[in-house]
């Protein structure tokens, strides 16, 4: 089952077409640091204007009774004005157990656009990516051929320093034979626990056709050094057999504003 192509027009043309609709909503330099990490589902709003923004993580994994590690886990996310950003996920290194079946090697090259929409509903944001893993890395790791993808981060205000928050993902998964898309759903729950940090819960869910289900939870949070650095952090653990037994991430990510 492949991605519609009419789905992926559709999400085109209004990540294209709909910055001539942005508002004074979108983001600006004034407002503070915000990530696509620790939580899975990315964040709902874009880069101010002219921001770049370098998002760097390591994990630890078991799953399947093999232990990995991965690092930096960088992405580069800049501002491009009308609520919209350029972002790029960086090669990303995975050393695995090798002798008990493991592989080690990179992950492909991922540039996308994401685009922020006006805020049609009081406390919804809603956002649209678009983007694609080049044919890069090693394709143990990676999948053989690009790899397009569309996201839909979301988030809801719910007041009192509560917010719930998610986003829907489709990706053209050239690791099966079939080309099989993989979807995603995560969900998480959120709570500002002062100005500097806040924490989480979150809910995945991973499904593809003809493959078991993944369900997964972890809970994490970060915490702003200023405005512009955070830490972040999570642990999390599979929910069935399919799942990873548990996995646990770190990262730091800055700022810098005004660049142009």
């Amino acid at each position: 089952m492949k991605i519609s192509n009419y789905t992926i027009l559709l999400l085109s043309l209004v990540v294209l077409l709909t910055p001539a609709f942005a508002n004074a909503a979108c983001p600006n330099p004034d407002d503070p640091i915000a990530t696509d990490r620790s939580s899975v589902a990315n964040s709902s709003s874009v880069l101010p204007a002219a921001s770049i923004q370098f998002e760097n993580g390591i994990s630890n994994t078991r799953d399947q009774g093999i232990t990995t590690y991965d690092l930096t886990e960088t992405r580069v996310r800049i501002g491009l004005g009308g609520c919209t950003e350029f972002l790029v996920d960086l090669p990303n290194y995975t050393h695995a157990e090798v002798s008990n079946g493991g592989v080690s090697g990179f992950s492909n090259l991922g540039p996308a656009v994401k685009h922020q929409f006006p805020e049609f509903i009081s406390g919804l944001i809603l956002s649209a990516t678009l983007g694609v893993y080049l044919n890069t890395g090693d394709s143990t790791i990676a999948g053989a051929g690009p790899a397009p993808y569309a996201q839909l981060p979301w988030s809801v205000d719910l007041g009192s320093n509560w917010s719930i928050n998610g986003m829907l993902s489709a990706t053209s998964h050239r690791h099966d034979v079939n080309n099989n898309a993989a979807y995603q759903t995560s969900v998480y729950l959120d709570r500002i626990i002062n100005d500097n940090a806040d924490m989480f819960v979150e809910y995945i869910n991973d499904y593809q056709l003809a493959a078991m289900t993944v369900n997964r939870v972890d809970i994490g949070g970060s915490y702003r050094l200023t405005p512009h650095q955070q830490l972040d952090a999570k642990v999390g653990a599979g929910l069935n057999s399919a799942a990873p037994s548990w996995y646990f991430t770190v990262g730091y990510s800055f700022r810098f504003d005004h660049l142009f």
